[in-house]
């Protein structure tokens, strides 16, 4: 599922939404209604109707993507050494 991920470096749109104490800096993280597409239990809809996204519910999916590449990388590394020793 995190090859489905794109992160993006955004701004908010603070003069449409001036009651919302927007600030000027350049964020970064996902569009809530991508991030819906592929993990939907990390986006909700607040009473006033804008999306947010459980940040820290994305954690446990980078890690065991990086679990997954590490596993593949030492699988790797010992074919090869088996094949060095042959």
């Amino acid at each position: 599922r995190i090859e489905l991920l794109r992160g993006v470096s955004y701004r908010w749109r603070k003069d449409e939404f001036p009651n919302r104490g927007f600030d000027d800096k350049a964020q970064l993280g996902f569009i809530a209604q991508e991030l819906e597409q592929v993990l939907p239990e990390l986006v909700s809809m607040g009473a006033d109707g804008f999306k947010s996204v459980a940040y820290t519910g994305v954690i446990p999916v980078v890690v065991e993507a990086v679990r997954m590449v590490l596993a593949d990388n030492i699988m790797q590394v010992v074919s090869e050494q088996m094949d060095w020793l042959e």
